[in-house]
C-alpha cells in the first residue's frame, strides 16, 4: 500500500480559495476502497520526494485539489483503487478529470482542460512505470521476471504516441527524455530483482553495467528518474547490515557522494536515504551519537535529514536490552481498554506493529500465524498485534474477515504518536520482544518470516 504522509502544511494547502482550482475530479460507478483518493506530488520532481495526502470526496463523488505548485514540477498522480493516473497542471487554470468503472477491475480515466496533450503523456508515463505494476504484493498474481520485462517493453511503446502528440517542442523533448530515463530505471530495477532472486550481485550483471555506463549522475533527468541515485548505489561495496550497525555502509555512501555528486537535490535525497538507512533499518549497536554528530556536519544545509531522528536517538538511549518496556493503553475491537504492561506480565511477548494499508505488514501475517500455531500450547509465550490504523472500521473489517487466532489491539491519534516516539518507530512493520519481567528483550526484533525469530523463542 501507499504510505500516507499527511502533514499540517499539506492539509492547509487544500483549503478552497477564490481563484481557479488546479484540479477538479469526479468518481462514478464504483465504490472507493478504504484508502479513498490520494494525490501524490513531488515539489522537486524527484522520484523519492513524493508527498501523499488523502483528498476528501463529497457525497456526489466530487473532489478538488488546490495545492501550490513548485517552479520545478507541475505533475501529480492520482491513486485510487491501487491504480495510478497522471495529470499535468497549470497554475491559475483548472484541469478536470473523471474516474468511472471500466472493464473488470480497471477504471476509465478522462481528462479535459488546458494542456490535455501533456496530461495524456504524463498519464501514460505514470501508468507505464508504476512500480506496483512490476512488483506484486500478492504472490498468487506475481509474474516471472521475463514476463515483467515484456510488460515493460509493451508499456514503453504505448507511451510513444502520446509523446509525439505534445505540441510544445520543449515539453515534448523534456517528457521524451524523462520517458527514456524511466524506462531505463525500471529495467534496472527488474535486473536487480532478478539478481536478488538468483543470489548474485546486480553490480556484476553485464546488462546492468551497460545500462549504468552512460548515466549522467548529476543531470536533472537522472535526478527525476532515480538514475542518479542508482549510479551512486552501483559504486557501493559495503553490504547493508540490515538490523545491525549501518555505519560502514552509510559512511561509504557519504564518501561517494562527496566524490561524485554535485547536484544539490540529489545530494539532499542521498542524505535522507542515509539517515533512513541508519536510523530506520539499522540498530543501536554502533556508536550512534558519534555517527549522528558527524552526519549532521557532513550534510550541512541538508542536516534536517538527520536532525529529524533526534527522537530516535533518545529512544535508542532508553531501549537498551533489560530496560523497562514502555507502557501504553491498548483498545480491542470491542472498545475495551487494557495496559500493555498487564498483558505482557509473566510471559515472553512478541508484538507485531502493523496497519491494514501496509503491504509488507500483511505479507508477514501468514508467518506470524505459523508462529502462533507452533507455540499455542506454550504458556510462557504469547503474540499480540497492535494496529496503528486511524481508520478503525478498516481495521475491524480486516480482523473480522481474517479471524486471527491471537489478540488484536489498536492505537491511534496521540496514543499511536506517543507509542511511536517511545519505541523509535519510523516505519512498519515493526516487531518488539518483551521478556517475562516486562523488560525490553529486543526493541526492533526479527520478523516472523525470519527463521531466527523461532530460534530466539526456542532458546528462551
Amino acid at each position: 500500500m501507499i504510505k500516507k504522509i499527511i502533514g499540517a502544511a499539506l492539509l492547509a494547502a487544500f483549503t478552497l480559495s477564490s481563484h481557479a482550482q488546479l484540479l477538479k475530479g469526479s468518481v462514478s460507478g464504483f465504490t472507493l476502497d478504504d484508502d479513498g483518493i490520494q494525490i501524490s506530488y513531488s515539489p522537486t520532481g524527484g522520484a523519492v520526494d513524493n508527498e501523499y495526502t488523502t483528498i476528501p470526496v463529497d457525497k456526489a463523488g466530487n473532489f478538488i485539489y488546490n495545492a501550490p505548485l513548485s517552479d520545478r514540477n507541475s505533475d501529480v498522480s492520482i491513486i485510487v483503487s491501487n491504480q495510478v493516473f497522471g495529470v499535468h497542471l497549470t497554475q491559475g487554470k483548472t484541469v478536470t478529470v473523471a474516474l468511472s468503472k471500466g472493464k473488470g477491475d480497471k477504471l476509465d480515466f478522462k481528462i479535459s482542460g488546458p494542456s490535455k496533450d501533456v496530461s495524456l503523456a504524463v498519464n501514460a508515463e505514470m501508468q507505464a512505470y508504476d512500480m506496483m505494476k512490476y512488483f506484486s504484493m500478492d504472490e498468487s498474481t506475481a509474474k516471472t521476471n521475463e514476463e515483467y520485462r515484456q510488460i515493460l517493453e509493451d508499456s514503453y511503446k504505448s507511451v510513444l504516441p502520446y509523446l509525439k502528440a505534445i505540441k510544445d517542442k520543449q515539453l515534448r523533448k523534456f517528457y521524451t527524455d524523462l520517458n527514456e530515463a524511466q524506462y531505463k530505471w525500471t529495467k534496472i530495477r527488474l535486473i536487480m530483482d532478478k539478481c536478488e532472486t538468483a543470489g548474485t550481485r546486480y553490480q556484476d550483471d553485464s546488462e546492468y553495467k551497460q545500462l549504468m555506463s552512460d548515466v549522467d549522475i548529476n543531470s536533472d533527468i537522472s535526478f527525476r528518474s532515480n538514475l542518479g541515485f542508482a549510479k551512486v548505489m552501483a559504486m557501493m561495496t559495503s553490504p547493508m547490515n540490515f538490523k545491525g550497525d549501518m555505519e560502514p555502509y552509510c559512511r561509504e555512501q557519504m564518501a561517494l557522494t562527496d566524490k561524485y555528486v554535485t547536484n544539490s537535490l540529489l545530494r539532499r535525497d542521498i542524505a535522507k536515504s542515509i539517515a533512513q538507512n541508519y536510523f530506520s533499518f539499522g540498530d543501536n549497536t554502533g556508536d550512534y551519537h558519534r555517527f549522528y554528530a558527524d552526519a549532521v556536519k557532513w550534510a550541512g544545509p541538508d542536516s534536517t535529514a538527520f536532525t529529524a531522528y533526534k527522537g530516535k536517538i533518545a529512544s535508542w538511549d532508553q531501549m537498551q536490552t533489560g530496560a523497562k518496556a514502555f507502557d501504553i493503553t491498548l483498545t480491542d475491537e470491542n472498545g475495551k481498554t487494557c495496559q500493555l504492561s498487564d498483558i505482557a506480565k509473566g510471559k515472553f511477548t512478541y508484538i507485531d506493529v502493523w496497519a491494514t494499508w501496509c503491504g509488507p505488514c500483511k505479507r508477514e501475517i501468514p508467518y506470524l500465524a505459523k508462529l502462533v500455531e507452533k507455540y499455542k500450547d506454550n504458556p510462557k509465550v504469547q503474540f499480540i498485534s497492535i494496529s496503528i490504523d486511524e481508520n478503525i472500521d478498516a481495521w475491524k473489517r480486516m480482523i473480522n474477515q481474517d479471524q486471527p487466532a491471537w489478540p488484536q489491539y489498536n492505537i491511534h491519534g496521540d496514543v499511536a504518536k506517543t507509542f511511536s516516539q517511545q519505541w523509535g518507530i519510523s516505519g512498519i512493520p515493526r516487531f518488539i520482544m518483551i521478556d517475562k519481567n516486562g523488560n525490553i528483550f529486543n526493541a526492533d526484533a526479527t520478523r516472523p518470516s525470519d527463521d531466527a525469530t523461532s530460534d530466539i523463542i526456542d532458546k528462551l
